[in-house]
């Protein structure tokens, strides 16, 4: 038994009846209809299909009881009642007469396709723009700001038997009668086709990211359905969280009987719980033998949503592919270059960042050409973890004790702790260089000591004495600027230890008009999770001190070499973004996606992340720069071996060349 459709038909012929009474009080037409609207009512929740029907034989089924109904698989006319493919023909009353359609029969019409625009007609017809050859509904948006939550309807993207895949994910075994097959419809996708046999609780996830769909929020998605005459297809649905089923508490699905017209299945899901995360579907065969296919499939927060799957440019990459650049343009470093004030640029992300030689050094040398970068920037107290940038030397004395990530300070995830008195750390400008200020970053702290900041220019004398001790009994990221002359080193001497010292870094600097402070903020290793275990309060007040008026951000090698899934990379750069943005406000962005890599046996492919990237650019307003173009597809061919180290994962020299020039070309020669 089953109600497909009934619900319309009832509409339809209620339409025609009050169609009717606008010209006859009473009158055959009239009678006929309205007993018509009376049967179904009476039998619409009773329906039962009893197979295909050609209605080219002139004659109607042979049926004995009211709500036994056929689907059209061959047009004709019957009783001057045209009945096209996919059509439903319903008894209306016991022993339906086989030569009379009023009083006995209904036509329940399938949804048609328009051959030329594929626009769908029917009862399911809705506004939609073509685009391509391909419907389009306007996108719409919830009051939360989100819109998509399956970016990918026509399966362009999925791969079968994967956890993830780039932003869509998939439950279940490829074995699991599941499988991608040619798509009549939509020529530019695929369908994905399973049959009555298939067993287990398998099919497509649509991940709920906290940040996109709070709990207590409604979801819709719908199903384009074609399949063998006589299959009826469903969806069972449940919320889940890391893998564990939160149950299907408000969530309800259509069925539709299959043909070689696309039908709708529409799942309506209520009120998410607390601690979702994700929305397991299973289609499957309800009843009937054959196969049927998904030709597509799309998810939108709440109720109200377009009744055609958005393909739009916008939503998914391939139909646009992933371009080298994207509003490269960093309106606000560019108005202080352009108008001769000094600012500040920095690098960060992982070892491509973290050695100087592979992106930062060569574009320094690039913007110096151009404007002026006398300054090193920032320069961190970890020596054994992180390079130190151009244009100066340091060193330690003493014993220190050097963190990394979880639980590093510093900007870079790193800082040195030592409780040794006379401890220092050393920063010394190149004789070349040009500074007039130095910036310590250090934690104050309960039972800190005291930090002589020793200036050669004063006979090494301590020019300023920083107070490492915090009386209030809180930890606090804090930092002091301290004038300085060029051509002269500057030691941090711990004058008394307490419980300890801890200095994260300092900034070497040249506050002038016309200058550029350009910062290395790289880890070797770093992955985006990585940078989100520094307390947020101390990223922020670092980044607050350098005040960066444009961030190059190149993470995603690492994320890759570890199979994080890229939809969670993505919600990490994502808060990286929004915590650069909190203490540097307007701050331009300029995510940088890493070339292909030499790694093997990984669950993603270096595009995944590329692909994440651009996607959160385009959805965020942030810069683009894309390296796959740069230094081509496969990282052991000829043509790219040269600009890998042996290990072809990380650029030499002479690819950090190509990374300048690239970025150059990108973003600063329209300056210049």
């Amino acid at each position: 038994m089953d109600s497909l459709a009934s619900s319309a038909s009832v509409a339809a012929l209620s339409a025609s009846v009050d169609s009717i009474s606008g010209d006859y009080a009473t009158g055959t037409a009239l009678t006929a209809l309205q007993a018509e609207v009376d049967g179904l009512v009476a039998i619409q929740s009773d329906l039962t299909f009893i197979g295909g029907w050609d209605a080219s034989d002139g004659v109607f089924p042979t049926s004995t009881t009211a709500g036994e109904y056929w689907i059209t698989e061959t047009a004709g006319t019957v009783d001057g009642v045209s009945f096209a493919v996919g059509d439903k023909v319903i008894a209306t009353v016991e022993d339906a007469s086989t030569t009379t359609f009023v009083g006995n029969w209904l036509r329940d019409p399938a949804p048609q396709f328009d051959a030329e625009n594929l626009t769908l007609t029917g009862e399911t017809t809705a506004d939609s723009l073509v685009v391509d050859g391909l419907p389009v509904a306007p996108t719409v948006k919830s009051a939360a700001g989100a819109d998509w939550l399956w970016p990918d309807p026509f399966f362009k993207r999925v791969r079968l038997g994967e956890d993830f895949d780039g932003r869509d994910v998939w439950l279940g075994d490829v074995a699991a009668n599941w499988e991608f097959v040619d798509n009549a419809v939509f020529p530019n996708g695929r369908a994905l086709q399973s049959d009555d046999t298939a067993t287990g609780l398998t099919g497509p996830i649509i991940p709920l990211p906290a940040s996109r769909f709070p709990a207590g929020s409604d979801l819709t998605v719908r199903m384009l359905v074609v399949g063998d005459v006589g299959v009826t297809v469903s969806t069972g649905a449940r919320w889940y969280d890391g893998g564990s089923n939160l149950g299907g508490d408000g969530i309800s699905a259509n069925e539709v009987t299959a043909t070689s017209i696309p039908q709708m299945v529409t799942v309506t899901c209520l009120a998410a719980p607390e601690g979702v995360d994700g929305l397991r579907l299973y289609p499957y065969v309800k009843s009937g033998t054959g196969t049927f296919r998904i030709l597509a499939m799309w998810a939108y927060l709440g109720q109200d949503g377009p009744a055609w799957p958005v393909q739009d440019r916008a939503l998914d990459p391939l139909r646009e592919p992933r371009p080298d650049t994207y509003r490269p343009q960093m309106p606000r470093l560019a108005s202080k270059l352009v108008q001769g004030q000094w600012a500040s640029v920095a690098f960060l992300g992982d070892s491509w960042t973290n050695d100087p030689v592979r992106i930062m050094q060569p574009v320094q040398s690039r913007i110096a050409e151009q404007w002026s970068v006398t300054s090193a920037g920032y320069i961190s107290t970890a020596t054994s973890a992180i390079f130190k940038p151009p244009l100066c030397a340091r060193s330690r004395s003493g014993v220190w004790v050097e963190s990394d990530f979880g639980p590093g300070f510093g900007p870079d995830g790193a800082h040195a702790t030592t409780d040794e008195v006379g401890a220092s750390f050393t920063v010394d400008p190149d004789s070349g260089a040009v500074n007039n200020a130095i910036r310590l970053h250090y934690l104050q702290q309960p039972g800190g000591g005291t930090i002589d900041c020793r200036a050669y220019d004063s006979g090494s004398e301590a020019v300023q004495t920083v107070q490492t001790v915090d009386t209030d009994g809180a930890l606090s990221y804090q930092t002091v600027t301290i004038p300085h002359t060029s051509g002269y080193a500057m030691t941090f001497q711990v004058a008394t230890a307490g419980s300890g010292v801890t200095i994260m870094g300092a900034e070497i600097l040249n506050i002038a008009a016309g200058e550029v402070a350009v910062h290395k903020i790289g880890n070797g290793g770093a992955t985006a999770a990585d940078f989100l275990t520094i307390p947020e309060d101390y990223f922020g007040a670092a980044m607050t001190a350098i005040a960066p008026d444009c961030v190059f951000l190149t993470l995603g090698t690492n994320d890759m070499s570890g199979s994080v899934p890229p939809r969670e990379f993505r919600e990490q750069i994502a808060l990286i973004c929004d915590r650069i943005r909190a203490a540097k406000n307007l701050c331009d962005i300029i995510l940088v996606a890493p070339a292909q890599n030499g790694l093997t046996d990984r669950v993603y492919r270096m595009q995944d992340y590329a692909d994440a990237l651009f996607d959160l650019a385009r959805d965020q307003g942030f810069g683009f720069v894309d390296l796959f173009g740069v230094f081509g597809p496969n990282p052991v061919l000829p043509v790219s071996a040269g600009v890998y180290q042996n290990d072809f994962v990380h650029p030499n020299q002479f690819g950090g060349q190509m990374i300048a020039g690239h970025l150059w070309d990108a973003c600063f020669r329209r300056l210049t």
